[in-house]
């Protein structure tokens, strides 16, 4: 009986096809990996941001739940009077607040920091301690038993 050879694969060229197919689908995978854990990240960064600019824009815009809150009653957090007036005694009542509390309050996943600076200063949260800190700056005056002063609010969130 005679042996031929056509159509037969070899044990060597069978296992160099495996080699570079296992090795072209390691390089896919890694990439698509790389590619699908960035586009996550972009995503949390830009809920992140929005989080923090709505969060801004309900602390130096609205009075809060209930309107004349404090530390003990408080449902939704704001400092406004009227907008772009902040009340200086709620800024007292937030801090007051325990970061948890305050946290929740101002709907951070992750940390915050709020600081008031002006001629009286106010600061609420902790040191940012993240890669990715997202921070806004609004200009509004502060009401201190009728005495408006101009206020610099900052807003740090990660």
């Amino acid at each position: 009986m005679l042996f031929r050879n056509k159509g037969q694969a070899f044990v060597p060229d069978f296992m160099a096809s495996v080699a570079i197919f296992g090795f072209i689908l390691v390089v896919f995978m890694t990439s698509w990996n790389a590619l699908v854990d960035n586009q996550l990240q972009s995503q949390r960064d830009q809920d992140l941001y929005i989080q923090g600019q709505r969060t801004m824009n309900q602390l130096i815009n609205s009075e809060g739940v209930p309107k004349d809150w404090n530390s003990s009653s408080v449902d939704a957090v704001g400092l406004a009077e009227q907008p772009h007036v902040l009340n200086g005694s709620k800024m007292s009542e937030l801090e007051e607040l325990s970061y948890s509390r305050q946290q929740s309050l101002m709907k951070a996943v992750g940390g915050f920091q709020l600081s008031v600076k002006g001629a009286q200063n106010y600061e609420v949260g902790e040191e940012p301690d993240a890669d990715t800190v997202f921070s806004f700056t609004r200009f509004a005056l502060l009401n201190q038993s009728g005495d408006l002063k101009r206020v610099e609010v900052k807003y740090a969130v990660w």
